[in-house]
C-alpha cells in the first residue's frame, strides 16, 4: 500500500494467492527501512509471532513501531492529524457498479452523526 503495489503481487490472481501462500513477497527498492520491517511484521505468517497479534502486548507492538516513531497518538485519536496526502476525489471517474456510486460518496463525507456521536468504531480498536 506504500508503494501503491501489494507486496504480493503478481499478474493474475491465481499468483498472488500462490505468492500469499508461499509468503513470496516482493519488495520495492523504493521502501524505507522501516517500511519493509512493519511490513514484514505485519505479513508475518505465523500469527503468534505476527506484530500486533500478542495476546498480552495487544496492538502496543504496532503504536511503538519505528515506523510510527514521529506519530502523535493522541492527535490522531481525537481526529487532529491532517493527512500528508488526501487524494482527489471525483466521483464521476469513479468506476463501479451506479448503485453503489452514491453510497460511496456518502461513506467519503463524514456524516453529521459521526461528528456529533463520535467514531462507531472506537471501542472496535480502542487499544490500536
Amino acid at each position: 500500500m506504500i508503494t501503491g503495489y501489494p507486496p504480493f503481487k503478481s499478474d493474475t490472481s491465481e499468483g498472488v494467492y500462490q505468492n500469499i501462500e508461499k509468503g513470496n513477497l516482493q519488495w520495492s527498492p523504493l521502501l524505507s527501512p522501516k517500511a519493509h520491517d512493519i511490513i514484514e511484521k505485519l505479513l508475518n505468517y505465523d500469527s503468534t509471532k505476527r506484530l500486533g497479534c500478542d495476546p498480552e502486548l495487544g496492538m502496543k507492538p504496532i503504536r511503538h513501531h519505528i515506523w510510527f516513531s514521529k506519530l502523535d497518538w493522541k492527535k490522531v485519536e481525537n481526529r487532529q492529524c491532517i493527512p500528508p496526502y488526501i487524494p482527489p476525489y471525483d466521483p464521476k471517474n469513479i468506476r463501479i457498479d451506479r448503485a453503489c456510486q452514491e453510497e460511496l460518496a456518502q461513506a467519503l463525507i463524514p456524516s453529521k452523526n459521526w461528528l456529533e456521536d463520535g467514531d462507531p468504531f472506537f471501542e472496535m480498536f480502542k487499544e490500536f
